[in-house]
This record gives structure tokens, sequence and C-alpha cells, in this order.
């Protein structure tokens, strides 16, 4: 077969593609269970399989992806964990609404995972969240940072070079946000922060091109690092909010250039 480490029978038969009319085909070897929970994850997060319905046996399953029952079953509780299955002892797997049990770490896949549709919703989102969270980390930074968090922050903005390529203004931009949210020492913040870190670094091509202005402003970061190293809460939120804005408006605005197209003339 296909390289399962749990795989047993090593001399039988293949099976018959029963995942055909699942929408699912044989995972690769490699990381087998992770592929397994992804391609499951998948058809939930894309409605493929629907909130309230019953995922397919682990016997169909299993011969769907071409792996073990036990890497099934694996894939399955990582599943239930995630809030995207609900697992009845003896019983069913029903599919949840992750809408409404799940947490911010199916954003990337909502996103990035090529096998569910890019909800712009989501991305405005995303956008909104971000225009949010950053202003009011820095505000919360101003107020609460240490001597030492309020240099990393002033050093991660110093580092910020408006000529380099925009891989490497991004890699300087999410260090300087990683150092104001640890400021802030609100632990959903930096929860919340590692979840759109991911999303971010996911969907990197397209976002970097949208934010290159906000990624080169080296002069509003340092205005947001300033201000954090006076205390001004204030002028810290109003600098931070600004430096956002160069991002938010330019994805806002492609938002709605996508949504204007008829569906068949989307990229």
């Amino acid at each position: 077969m296909l390289g399962d480490p749990h795989k047993t029978a090593p001399g039988h038969a293949p099976h018959s593609p029963a995942g055909v009319g699942l929408g699912l085909s044989p995972v690769s070897r490699a990381s087998v269970v992770d592929r397994a929970f992804a391609a499951l994850r998948a058809r939930i997060l894309s409605g493929a399989f629907a909130p309230g319905s019953h995922l397919p046996t682990e016997a169909t399953l299993t011969e769907a992806l071409g792996v073990s029952r036990s890497t099934v079953r694996e894939a399955l509780n990582r599943l239930a964990s995630a809030r995207l299955i609900h697992i009845q002892h003896s019983g069913p797997k029903t599919v949840l609404d992750y809408r409404v049990h799940a947490g911010l770490e199916v954003v990337p896949a909502l996103i990035s995972d090529p096998d569910v549709p890019v909800d712009p919703n989501l991305v405005r989102a995303i956008t909104e969240m971000r225009s949010v969270l950053a202003p009011d980390a820095a505000r919360l930074a101003a107020r609460r940072r240490t001597d030492p968090q309020a240099k990393q922050v002033f050093t991660a903005a110093e580092a910020v070079d408006p000529m380099a390529d925009l891989d490497a203004l991004a890699a300087e931009s999410m260090a300087f946000w990683m150092t104001v949210v640890r400021a802030s020492q609100n632990l959903a913040y930096q929860l919340a922060f590692n979840s759109l870190r991911v999303t971010y670094v996911a969907t990197a091509g397209p976002f970097r091109r949208l934010i290159a202005d906000e990624l080169r402003a080296r002069d509003r970061y340092l205005e947001v690092a300033q201000a954090i190293a006076r205390g001004d809460a204030e002028a810290a939120e109003t600098a931070a909010r600004a430096l956002v804005r160069l991002g938010d408006v330019p994805i806002l605005a492609a938002l709605e250039n996508f949504e204007t197209q008829p569906p068949g003339e989307r990229p």
C-alpha cells in the first residue's frame, strides 16, 4: 500500500477505491496521520461533510484513505480535539459546525487549504480582528511593559529595513508584533496572535504584496515603539492603528474588487 507504519497484512490484495464517492483519496507516506487528519478536516470545513451528519464508518474511511484503522482513529481523535466532530462511545461520529464549536486553530486551514474554498468574509473578519488586536495590544504594552520588553520592541522596530525584500520585511514585521503582543501581557492576545501568525505565513505571498506599504513603514513601527517605551498608551494605540491601516485598506479593497467580479471570472 502506501507505507502506513500501522498497516497490516502486507500481502493482501489492494482494495477497490472506495473513497471515490466520498471525495477522498489514499494519502501518501509522509506524516500519514497528519495527512489523514487534513483530508478529513478539509471535507468538514468545505461542507462536504455537513454539520449534523455522521462521518462514514472507520472501516470505510480506512479503505478510502488507504491507511490503517489505528491511523484513522488517531485522525478522528484529533478532529474531536479540534471540536470538529463529536465522538459518541460505540456510536457514530457526528460532524460539528465549526462556526459554533471550533477555535482559531482552524483559521489557517480555512484560508490556505486548497480543498477548502476561501470565504471572503473570513478574510475580512481576520483583517478586522487584526485592526482591533494590534492597536489594543500596543496600548496595553505601553501600560504594562517591563523595561527589557520596551527595549525589545524598539530593537524590533529598528530592525525593519524598508529596502529589504518582502519576505525579509514580513519576518521583521512579525518579530515586531510578537514583541508588542508579549509586552501587552495579555495571554488571550498572545494565543490569538499565534493563530493569526500561522494564517499569515500560510498565505504569505498574496498578503505580503497587498500590505507592502505597511511592511516598509519603518517610521510607523518606530512611532509605536517610542510610544510604548515612554508609557504613552493613547499614542501607542493611535500609532499602531495607523500602521495596520496601511495594510487593511488594500486588503479590504481587494476583497471588494473580488466580490464584484462574476464567480466565473474570479482569480
